[in-house]
This record gives structure tokens, C-alpha cells and sequence, in this order.
């Protein structure tokens, strides 16, 4: 045991929900008390220590389950009553190469051990006969851990624990006949435990930073860089400063799908966050009963995600303003919440505050900006790309620049609505423009979004990718002409239509996929059923896709916070599907010029000067930086726009 857990070994459990009395208290001193004896150990040093303390076993097994190095699942059949149990037998050991699993009937009791007569078998997947049965073991042993069973239930050990699935065995049996009476344990308040896993360093170091400052800030920390964790995890850490005080956290996100995926990494450390989203009569009664139970002293932890609507709404003012007990709040997309309406509506009596985003700094809105800060505090904290890049946090990759050519009537309108701003002294990096102002400069970027050339160009592409998987692409929100024949479609739409005509398995991800879809797409995505994702701007922020190998964006905002969450989006590590690199190719829009013709006009070379930001920004960090800048530096020192570059 001692050397497999040094070399970096860990152990799966799936066990019956009926255990021995020691063995609940060892889960419960260990993982759920939050017991600290070994912190500073080794593991070699923990498992040396323990052994010639000559310690009982459950003693152990809760300081391997506390640190990780043991991961318990609890199964119990579907729909089944009691004393319907889980009693399936069979192990598999595998270092990641070959795999060896066991299936039989033996029990792991003392008579079992040895006096009973039972019977194992052994598949080796080294052995040619043996293979195909070690892998079918294999996947059944995923799919059981996965809860993908039929007939059984299999959630991780803290959920079993807040649920109230252990039952715990008053008398231990003599044999395997011996009846066993069990006293189920009643289903537990939220807990918030430290998840069972060693942060990055630079999520210790922002945790730090951030109780230096009082307990307040913003924490700017690149996208993939585990933002989430980093909060949860000194939510964690605050609980124990309080040393056993009550704690509210209220989690505020930007968008549902946003709350779900909080309210699903949240489970991990115990939480069961509060679901303020959509309607309120889904939410109020709960959200109202829990308030008063904090307020009380029934409910040492009170834990709710609510997105930025729901937040506004007098029903969540009114029962937010009841609370009486210590208020955490995280913000996570923290650049969202500097309007002075959406401002206003953050709880002014929160003692703790944190703040997070990639890009702390609301683009084009200094006062914007100025309001974050004032409610969340300064930025404590910055652990941006090219530091995740060189931790090994993110994935490196490659950047391509694709020249896309406008077509003359698409140039024509790209400057026929540029003559209007202009008359009107309208400026995109204006303060405070008008709905017309907004409205003009959104048909101007739909000219370069939806660009004709960009369909057959990416059908090109794609050619070679038939049976690649894990590709995703970024859609303008305009729309192109296609067929001839046709009418208009969205450019989301043609672009389904190219991957389904290559035979390419696609999906559409957009903010008309309902929520349980969005969960089932990102799942099969990953799983490589579906091969590629099409999406215009719902996977911009905080959506994790980590399995990305190449991106395609098609059209591009010239909002930094845009295309650098979108780089974000595709740079996640995925050890699972094996990614080593990550692909991005940029479609980059420039004017038809021919040889008779070397000039663009003013508000074309704004165009391009405007995409160059995203080019430099992209190509700095890139594997290929230099090559990926040549491609656009050589076309505009060809057509006489080198200046471009630097004004």
C-alpha cells in the first residue's frame, strides 16, 4: 500500500450504503470534521506513521479519504426496498497501460478469508485470450463509478453523507448469515470541506492575498486557470477561520448555465447551493426557509447561486435582506456587475467579498470599472495566461491567421454605414452611445462577421477533419447569403449545414438550447460523439469545454474580454482525451485589393487596425508566434499598411 499511493497510485471504492459504526466515524473525524493531524506529512510519512501507531484501519482509511488518495463511491439498487443491498464483486488494477481485473464470488470478511471456499477469476489484458474481458470489466467499472448502471444509483460518499443513504450496523455480523441490524443516519445540513485535492500554487497564493487584504478583492486570474476551485476552496478556508460560526455564501454568475455549473462543482465540497434562477416560485419558498434556519443556528452553512436577474428581483432584495449571519460573496465574471443598477443590488452588508474574472476591467466603461472595484476591493491577486501557460496550467498552442476577402458589395456597405458614423461623429470607443449610435455599429461588425468567403473557405478546412472530434466553432450572429437558391440563413446555421454535408456529427450550442441539452451536448462533446460544436457567443464565458483540440472563429468582437475568453475556452487541459496542444484559426477579414489597386480605404484600414489587436494578442503566446504574424505582415506591407501595426 505504502508504495502504491507513493508512486502517485490511487483507489476506487463502490461500496454498499450499509457500513460499520467505526467506519462512519472515521468519515465523519476525517472528511467531514475537517482533522488536520497530518497536514504537513508526506504520504510515505503519513502511511509509516499510522502503521506503527499501530492505529485501527478506519483511522487510515479517513486520512487517505480526507487527502484523496481514496475516492468512495456508494451504490444502492434503484427502486428497491431494504434489505436490497449492492453486494457485486470484482477489482481492477491498471497503471494506464495494461490492466489486470478480478470477478468473483468471495466476500471480504474474516470467514470469507478463511474458511469459506470461494471462487476468483483473473483477466490480464497483456494476455491475447484475455484482453477483450479485462476491457469489458474495465467499462463496466467506468460506467458503474459514472452511474451509468441500470438498476443502480452511485453517487460520490458525500453525497451519500448529506443525503442520509449510510446506515450504520449496530451489532457487526459473526458470519455472513449472521442478520445485521442497520440505523439509517438522517439526512444532513449542507457541510463545506476542503475538496480532496492539492491546489496549484497559485491558488494557494491568491487565497493568501486575499485575507491579507481583509477578506476582500478581485482575483484576476486567467481563464481555465480554476477560478472556481480557487473561490470554493477559500470559502473552505474561511469556514475554518470562523472556527464553527455560521457562514452564508451567495454565489452571483452572469447566466443560468453559468449557476449550474457552480452549483455542480459545489457539490464536491459539500455545498447544495440554493437554485435562484428563472422563475421565482421555484426558488422563494426554499430560499425563505433557509434564511430563517441560518438566522436560527440550525443551518451552520447556507450556501445559494443566483444569476444577475434573479439577484435584481424585489422577492430575492427582500429575503437576502433577512439574513442575519456572516455573508460571503463571490462574483464570478465579476466585469459584468459594474452597471450602477446591477451595483446597487449587491448585499452592502457582506463582511467578505471576492471578486473574479479573466478581465477584471470593464471594457470602454471606466466608471464601470471604478463601481466593481468599490464593491469587491482592488485587485489582490493576477495569474494571467502566459503565467498558466508556463505553470503548465493551460494547454500550449498554435494560432493561424485565415485572410478572408470581402466581395465589392459587402465593401460597399462596410463603408456606405462608416460615412454615416462619421457624419454623426459616431465613435465605437464612445462613452455612452445612443440605441441608433449601437445599432449602426452592430450592422457595421455584421458586414465582417458574416462575410461571404468565410463559408467555403472553412468547408476547406473541415475537408481533412472528417474524422477528427473535439472541434469547436465560433459563428457571427449576422447572416450571409448561401445558395443562390436559398434564403438567408444564419451563418450558425450554413456553417451545420457544411459539417453535416462532410459527414462531420455536429450540434448547435446557443442561447436557444435548453439547459438540460446544453449539460447532454457538453457531455457527448467531450465523449468525442458529437465532433464538433457550433456556437455564436453562449460559450464566450465561463462554459468549460476542456476537451477543445481546434477552434475556429469565425467572427470575433473587437472586445479583448471576447476573443480572450474565447482562447481561454480551447487552452483547458484535458488529460482524459489526451490533448497536448490546442488549435486556433482566425478568420481575418481584409478588402479585395488587386494589383491594379493598392489602397483600401479609411474605414477598411480600420477594420483591419482593429483585428490586429486580437492578431498581437493571440500570436505573443502562440507555439508558432512568428509565423503567425508573418501571414498578416506580409499582406500589409504588400498593400502598404505596415503602419497599421503601430498607430
Amino acid at each position: 500500500m505504502r508504495c502504491l499511493f507513493a508512486e502517485g497510485g490511487r483507489v476506487t471504492l463502490v461500496i454498499s450504503p450499509k457500513l460499520d459504526p467505526q467506519d462512519i466515524a472515521a468519515i465523519a473525524k476525517f472528511y467531514i470534521q475537517r482533522a488536520k493531524d497530518y497536514a504537513d506529512c508526506s504520504v510515505p510519512q503519513l502511511i509509516d506513521d499510522l502503521l506503527a501507531k499501530r492505529l485501527n484501519s478506519p483511522s487510515l482509511f479517513g486520512e487517505l479519504l480526507r487527502r484523496g488518495l481514496v475516492r468512495l463511491y456508494v451504490a444502492r439498487p434503484r427502486n428497491n426496498p431494504s434489505p436490497a443491498i449492492y453486494h457485486e464483486k470484482m477489482a481492477i488494477f491498471s497503471d494506464g497501460v495494461d490492466a489486470l481485473a478480478i470477478s468473483g464470488s468471495g466476500n471480504e470478511s474474516a470467514l470469507a478469508l478463511r474458511g469459506s471456499f470461494e471462487r476468483f477469476e483473473v483477466f490480464r489484458s497483456w494476455r491475447e485470450g484475455e484482453r477483450a474481458a479485462t476491457f469489458r470489466f474495465q467499462r463496466q467499472f467506468d460506467e458503474l463509478v459514472a452511474n451509468q448502471t441500470d438498476g443502480l444509483e452511485v453517487v460520490p460518499l458525500l453525497d451519500a453523507y448529506l443525503e442520509g443513504w449510510l446506515e450504520a450496523r449496530t451489532t457487526p455480523p459473526t458470519d455472513e448469515q449472521a442478520p445485521t441490524m442497520v440505523t439509517s443516519l438522517p439526512k444532513m445540513p449542507e457541510l463545506l470541506v476542503p475538496l480532496p485535492i492539492k491546489l496549484f500554487r497559485h491558488q494557494d497564493d491568491a487565497i493568501s492575498k486575499w485575507a491579507e487584504a481583509g477578506g476582500r478583492g478581485m482575483l484576476a486570474m486567467a481563464t481555465g486557470s480554476g477560478k472556481t476551485i480557487t473561490a470554493l476552496s477559500l470559502a473552505s478556508r474561511l469556514c475554518d477561520a470562523l472556527a464553527g460560526k455560521p457562514l452564508a455564501i451567495l454565489i452571483i454568475a452572469p447566466f443560468i448555465h453559468l449557476v449550474d455549473q457552480w452549483i455542480g462543482v459545489a457539490k464536491g465540497f459539500g455545498l447544495r447551493p440554493i437554485r435562484c434562477a428563472e422563475g421565482e416560485d421555484l426558488w422563494r419558498d426554499d430560499l425563505s426557509t433557509a434564511i430563517f434556519a441560518a438566522n436560527a443556528g440550525r443551518r451552520p452553512v447556507l450556501s445559494v447561486a443566483v444569476t444577475a436577474a434573479s439577484l435584481q428581483s424585489a422577492t430575492f432584495q427582500r429575503l437576502l435582506g433577512r439574513l442575519r449571519v456572516p455573508l460571503l460573496v463571490i462574483g464570478d465574471e465579476a466585469h459584468n456587475y459594474g452597471s450602477a443598477k446591477i451595483a446597487s443590488m449587491l448585499p452592502p452588508e457582506a463582511p467578505y467579498r471576492v471578486g473574479l474574472s479573466a478581465t477584471p476591467e470593464k471594457w470602454m466603461d471606466p466608471e464601470g470599472t471604478a463601481r466593481i472595484h468599490a464593491y469587491f476591493g482592488p485587485t489582490v491577486s493576477k495569474y494571467d495566461l502566459s503565467d498558466a501557460l508556463r505553470d503548465e496550467v493551460l494547454t500550449p498552442y498554435d494560432y493561424s491567421p485565415v485572410l478572408v476577402e470581402l466581395d465589392a458589395e459587402e465593401v460597399a456597405e462596410y463603408e456606405e454605414i462608416s460615412a454615416k458614423l462619421a457624419r454623426f461623429g459616431i465613435s465605437e470607443d464612445a462613452d455612452n452611445l445612443s440605441e441608433g449610435a449601437k445599432s449602426l455599429l452592430m450592422r457595421r461588425a455584421r458586414v465582417l462577421a458574416s462575410a461571404k468567403a468565410k463559408l467555403p473557405i472553412l468547408r476547406r478546412m473541415l475537408e481533412p477533419m472528417k474524422g477528427q472530434t473535439h472541434i469547436l466553432i465560433y459563428c457571427g450572429d449576422g447572416r450571409s447569403d448561401g445558395d443562390a437558391d436559398a434564403m438567408p440563413a444564419k451563418q450558425i446555421d450554413q456553417v451545420v449545414r457544411i459539417a453535416e454535408d462532410l459527414g462531420i456529427i455536429c450540434a448547435k450550442y446557443t442561447a436557444d438550447t435548453p439547459a438540460e441539452l446544453r449539460t447532454q451536448l457538453l457531455d457527448r462533446f467531450d465523449q468525442g460523439r458529437i465532433q464538433a460544436l457550433v456556437a455564436i457567443r453562449c460559450l464566450d464565458e465561463g462554459v468549460d469545454v476542456p476537451s477543445t483540440r481546434t477552434a475556429f472563429i469565425l467572427s470575433s468582437s473587437t472586445n479583448p474580454r471576447q476573443f480572450i475568453q474565447r482562447r481561454g475556452r480551447v487552452l483547458r487541459r484535458s488529460p482524459a482525451t489526451g490533448k497536448r496542444k490546442a488549435e486556433i484559426f482566425d478568420f481575418f477579414v481584409i478588402p479585395p485589393l488587386d494589383e491594379s489597386d493598392h489602397t483600401a480605404s479609411r474605414a477598411m484600414q480600420g477594420a483591419v487596425k482593429r483585428q490586429l489587436e486580437r492578431v498581437v494578442e493571440f500570436s505573443n503566446l502562440a507555439l508558432n508566434g512568428p509565423e503567425a504574424r508573418k501571414t498578416v505582415l506580409d499582406w500589409t506591407k504588400e498593400h502598404g499598411l505596415l503602419r497599421l501595426w503601430g498607430s
